[in-house]
């Protein structure tokens, strides 16, 4: 602590520094110009600063001699840094007009952990999904070197070989497990899982442009082509799920052949053509005729 009588200034050690302004009095009790400086440019201990080139911000803790301790809570470092007070007095740092914030503790943290989370619980699902998924491909994969795929000009899946009915099983393996309440144009719908409604997307990454197919992911189940005349399709999706219809077993729709295929069929499926709205003509009112009377 020091104390001023005069023109002069005590100091803590004893000694007295004659014509010392009280203004040059640091946090060390010691003369300091430069912190006295600083201080008239409104810095203070306490205040939260950012220097203006980097936005590094923080709170002034010291001011000393020629150096100004910063808790440094955003940039580089974070912790105590010392800079100069020729930045503060060169104008690279400002004051940060900030509210402090209140304190916020969360005391039970059971209530937000994995086991309550909603979040979590849908993505260890999907990873069954995926995992019921994979499992059932590896069941079925003698098929999939039974059936050919074409790109261009148009996309088509084309069986190899004979087979029986219902020997054909194609399963709709994805990347995109998805929580809707609204079956997507494409989707396959697995109803409702722990509650929540899912459905596999329509997955099909090609080769790039120079015909590369390191990347690619061609699962022939998206690629068959669909038809509106029930008599020529000869595949479909079964079982078939609402979103709403529970399948706490994670039964899994596949595309199976419903009538005998022979080598080189193309494979279609049947889907019910939506009915285009039919456009009614507005009726138009007859304007109403004014009537005149006589003598008018």
């Amino acid at each position: 602590m020091s104390t001023q009588f005069g023109s002069a200034v005590t100091l803590t050690s004893g000694s007295t520094c004659p014509n010392a302004r009280i203004r040059d009095v640091d946090d060390d009790g010691k003369v300091s110009e430069e912190v006295s400086l600083v201080r008239e440019l409104g810095f203070e201990v306490g205040q939260a600063v950012m220097r203006k080139q980097d936005k590094i911000k923080g709170t002034i803790e010291a001011m000393a001699g020629d150096k100004i301790t910063i808790n440094v809570d955003d940039g580089p470092i974070t912790g105590r840094a010392h800079v100069s007070t020729e930045g503060f007095r060169k104008g690279q740092w400002k004051i940060l007009k900030t509210k402090p914030e209140p304190p916020l503790e969360v005391l039970d943290c059971s209530l937000y952990s994995a086991l309550a989370s909603e979040e979590f619980k849908i993505c260890v699902t999907k990873g069954q999904i995926f995992k019921t998924l994979l499992d059932m491909e590896e069941k079925h994969k003698r098929v999939l070197a039974c059936v050919k795929m074409t790109l261009k000009p148009h996309r088509d899946v084309i069986a190899l070989k004979a087979f029986p009915v219902g020997k054909l099983c194609l399963v709709p393996c994805s990347t995109k497990i998805e929580t809707r309440d609204k079956l997507a144009a494409g989707s396959v719908s697995l109803g409702t899982i722990n509650g929540t409604m899912f459905q596999v997307g329509s997955c099909f990454v090609g080769p790039d442009k120079d015909q590369n197919f390191d990347k690619a992911f061609l699962q022939p189940f998206w690629s068959v082509r669909v038809t509106h005349d029930p008599d020529k399709a000869n595949v479909s999706i079964e079982p078939q799920f609402d979103l709403a219809t529970n399948n706490p077993n994670f039964t899994i729709p596949v595309m199976r052949n419903i009538k005998e295929l022979a080598a080189n069929d193309v494979l279609l499926r049947y889907v019910q053509k939506d009915k285009p709205e039919v456009q009614v003509e507005p009726l138009v009112p007859e304007p109403k005729r004014r009537r005149i009377g006589k003598g008018s």
